[in-house]
């Protein structure tokens, strides 16, 4: 069994990883779609790899993603 340090530290970058996998996959998107602003949507991804991350209360999550 790990630390919960080890854990948190490889979860970390488990949610890098990810963030830089979604935005590769957005940036066809960007092109097909003719979307001009891709940061709108890579700031709702790293809110809410960050939000799920910090484990937030549902409700805290519903009002930062939704709201």
């Amino acid at each position: 069994m790990m630390p919960k340090r080890v854990e948190n530290i490889i979860q970390l970058f488990i949610y890098v990883f990810s963030f830089f996998l979604l935005t590769e996959w957005m940036r066809p998107v960007s092109e097909l779609t003719d979307t001009g602003n891709m940061k709108v949507f890579i700031l709702f991804i790293i809110l809410s790899l960050a939000v799920h991350f910090f484990s937030l209360h549902w409700f805290a999550r519903f009002v930062v993603l939704i709201g």
